[in-house]
């Protein structure tokens, strides 16, 4: 579920396009917001994209950059865009490892799979849109929304995501240092990607201990959760080795499935409300709130 900081007067929302869009025809994409009733509390509104710009330079097979236009704006690290296709070879998706604004070189994430010739079109692959929930009698926290994005230009459907308006959030501040300590090997593998990596474990795990109560973003003793994360995280690097490396996901499906048990097994708080305060109704005990039934 996305989380919407609450009280702020212009917070960031992203939202990366899907592949099912028909990109060459997309001119524009709208969000509008209500809540779980219904009720509008953002009408359809017209969200900011990348401005579409050109290559600079030819590129081939293999290379590591791309250079944009001298008008082009400035990406920023993990911005996806697309150069579309041309007579060099077909359109590619690329990601931005850094931008050097002097030159306008973009750096990737991966080197190109074809060939592009110079002044190939440029699109971005992602929208934003600057929310304001600074009328807190509106955007209350905790409050659950409904979030719909739609594109102009195409006859694609529009894509709905939930939301809930937070003054906090589960989050990894050391996740990196944590992550190496423990497996300096799978830290390696995985720190041109880490914080995807990070992201999906996250996500994994919110799915795992899921129930209708449950709500990784509300558990005030987030310790707990976070060393189960680190397992996850482990497991989602080791899913993507060879048959060498089978002892060593047996190994860390084991380990997690213990320490799931162990949280399974203890109180925990949700701070539904988000007022700080351990209310009665938010202890939340083990295996009668979880169950035993889940594992891997």
């Amino acid at each position: 579920m996305r989380q919407i900081d609450y009280n702020n007067s212009a917070f960031t929302l992203r939202f990366e396009f899907p592949l099912e869009w028909d990109l060459d025809s997309l001119t524009g994409v709208n969000i509008d917001i209500t809540n779980l009733d219904g009720e509008s509390l953002l009408d359809a509104t017209a969200a900011t994209l990348y401005t579409a710009t050109t290559t600079n330079a030819a590129g081939a097979v293999g290379d590591s950059t791309v250079t944009l236009a001298n008008d082009a704006s400035a990406p920023s690290p993990g911005d996806r865009l697309r150069i579309s296709a041309s007579a060099g070879g077909p359109s590619e998706e690329i990601e931005v490892e850094s931008y050097n604004s002097s030159t306008k070189v973009a750096t990737l994430r991966r080197e190109l799979r074809f060939a592009h010739t110079t002044g190939t079109a440029v699109k971005g692959l992602f929208c934003t849109y600057n929310l304001d929930t600074s009328t807190v009698a509106t955007w209350t926290k905790a409050l659950q929304v409904v979030l719909r994005w739609s594109p102009g230009g195409s006859d694609d459907l529009p894509v709905k995501e939930r939301g809930e308006v937070s003054a906090s959030y589960f989050a990894f501040p050391d996740f990196s240092q944590r992550f190496e300590v423990r497996y300096p090997r799978e830290h390696r593998i995985a720190l041109p990607r880490l914080k995807s990596v990070l992201e999906e474990a996250k996500l994994e795990v919110e799915h795992d201990l899921s129930t209708p109560e449950f709500h990784i973003h509300r558990v005030a003793d987030s310790e707990k959760v976070r060393l189960l994360v680190l397992k996850k995280a482990r497991l989602i690097v080791l899913e993507g080795t060879g048959d060498k490396w089978e002892s060593e996901r047996t190994a860390a499906i084991d380990e997690y499935n213990r320490i799931r048990e162990i949280i399974l097994n203890q109180p925990v708080w949700q701070d539904e409300n988000q007022d700080d305060v351990k209310d009665d109704e938010e202890m939340l005990v083990g295996n009668s709130f979880w169950g035993k039934e889940r594992g891997l």
